[in-house]
């Protein structure tokens, strides 16, 4: 009873879904018959258009145009008819005649100036450089001419040698370059992990000559200007006639600090001067006035006295001179000139003065002594001066001179050993690894292994019809011109082909994947094949 039953809603399915079939049919009857009144001709079915893509290149250019064009009236009236089987009959309404609204081209205005100002900045930019290099490339062949002449006169088989190498080189480069971007045997994929590597070695050598440059080189120059104070003790001396003159010093004193003995601040706290354990240079610069007493007097006598936080070490002294050097007076005549110019005073100091250094002591070792104070002593009867600096410099040797002194040479040689050595470490690592990145790579995507041989066999029949479509004579390859591409594509390529190609191709590994994931994917299979 219940096998009756269920073969009696089975004979009713059956009908239901019978009448609701040939109700489909009599609407897409219908819709295809009122296209066809619009239109005016019967539309063809799908497998009249691949017979007339085939016969394409037996029909001359007049005739094939006109079949583009009927194929192009197909392929809308297939449009049309596919939305209108989406909605139903109720809603469909004749398509109209509604006149399209003039578009905003303003915006486009605005874009394409913004390209056009783009290109011609990025020409601007390249240009030269450009120009340079043909320039040079034309330079270096001149005079190689007579000698790739001579070679190409009496030696042709040479020449004729090269031309094969550089052909087939050429070939092979465009058959990598036409393998697809993702699947990682391209050498843009393992040019692009270069350069990655090679611009993060780079950064870590750039950094770690940073962190060796502030370990190594002390503080720079240390200036003090010096404020003189007029002492108790009184100079004696005896002048060209026999009459004795008093005068009274000239007393500075410079307070010094470091970490083990502190410091001791002045009223100037921001210029406060600090001697770690290093070795210093102890100077003063005097500006001194290019005037007829200072020519006459010539010299400068100055007296030093460094103390020290240690209570064994006495007090250090120094007596140093210096003198100006002589300018004669119609070259301090023509500076005087200038200098009421506004204009050429500006560009170089015309004013009549310069810079007298006295050096108190050099190489002088803070560790040993740790200074407290410096007092300058200046005997009045010197040069006059309008200012006066204290200048505490570090005295630098060995690899430590050069970094200073010669601050960027020895930062791009540094930076570019630091830089090579770490380079040629990520890459003996990766030689090193590579197996077992192979290993892991293989273990997170195990379709990568299968379609391996696969994609072989597939790219060698691709060879193949390369090679059948460059026998093709020129006069067929004319007739071509005007074809569309996806014909071409159809000579080139068999149905069977397309579907091994769907089937065995490594993008889609990359299908259904975050974009964290395709790039960790894209580096990994860089290194690996």
């Amino acid at each position: 009873m219940s096998t009756f039953c269920n073969n009696q809603l089975l004979d009713q399915l059956s009908q239901i879904n019978t009448q609701s079939t040939n109700k489909i049919v009599e609407e897409e009857t219908n819709i295809i018959a009122r296209i066809d009144e619009k239109y005016g001709e019967p539309m063809m079915p799908e497998s009249d258009s691949m017979e007339e893509e085939k016969g394409l290149m037996m029909i001359n250019t007049y005739e094939r145009k006109q079949l583009k064009m009927k194929k192009h009236k197909r392929v809308k009236r297939r449009k049309l008819l596919r939305n209108l089987l989406k909605q139903p009959e109720s809603l469909v309404k004749p398509q109209r005649l509604v006149p399209k609204l003039p578009k905003d081209k303003s915006k486009d205005k605005k874009q394409s100036k913004g390209t056009q100002l783009l290109s011609f900045m990025v020409t601007a930019m390249f240009f030269p450089s450009y120009v340079m290099f043909s320039t040079l490339k034309s330079a270096a062949k001149l005079p190689l001419m007579p000698a790739l002449w001579i070679i190409k006169k009496f030696y042709p088989n040479i020449v004729d040698d090269i031309s094969v190498k550089s052909r087939e080189i050429k070939s092979s480069v465009k058959d990598q370059a036409g393998k697809s971007f993702m699947t990682m045997s391209s050498l843009m994929a393992k040019s692009v992990l270069l350069m990655m590597t090679l611009a993060l070695s780079m950064m870590i050598g750039t950094f770690f000559y940073a962190f060796i440059f502030y370990v190594i080189m002390p503080h720079d120059a240390q200036i003090k200007p010096l404020s003189f104070q007029v002492s108790s003790i009184i100079d004696q001396r005896i002048d060209e006639k026999s009459n004795l003159i008093s005068q009274p010093q000239l007393v500075a004193l410079v307070p010094v600090g470091s970490q083990k003995s502190g410091f001791k601040n002045t009223q100037d706290v921001e210029i406060d001067l600090r001697m770690d354990d290093e070795l210093y240079n102890i100077d003063v610069d005097f500006g001194v006035s290019e005037s007829d007493y200072n020519m006459q007097k010539g010299n400068i006598y100055l007296n030093a006295k460094v103390s020290s936080y240690v209570k064994k070490h006495d007090t250090l002294s120094y007596h140093r001179i210096s003198h100006i050097s002589y300018k004669s007076g119609y070259i301090i005549w023509v500076k005087e000139m200038f200098r009421y110019v506004p204009v050429i005073n500006i560009f170089c100091n015309c004013e009549p003065k310069q810079t007298v250094t006295v050096h108190i002591v050099e190489n002088f070792n803070n560790a040993e002594f740790q200074a407290k104070a410096i007092e300058i002593i200046l005997s009045n009867a010197s040069i006059v001066f309008s200012d006066a600096v204290l200048r505490i410099t570090p005295a630098l040797f060995g690899i430590r001179y050069l970094m200073g002194s010669w601050f960027f040479t020895s930062s791009f040689i540094f930076i570019t050993i630091f830089t090579s050595i770490i380079f040629v470490t990520f890459i003996a690592f990766y030689l090193v690894a590579r197996t077992q990145i192979k290993h892991l790579l293989f273990n997170m995507y195990p379709q990568a292994k299968k379609s391996k041989s696969k994609k072989n066999q597939f790219l060698q029949k691709k060879k193949q019809y390369k090679e059948k479509d460059e026998d093709i004579d020129s006069s067929q390859q004319q007739t071509d011109i005007f074809s569309d591409f996806e014909s071409s594509d159809q000579h080139a390529h068999t149905d069977e082909d397309h579907d091994q190609e769907e089937q065995y191709d490594p993008n889609k590994l990359m299908e259904g994947r975050c974009v964290a994931e395709r790039i960790f994917v894209f580096l990994i299979r860089a290194l690996v094949e």
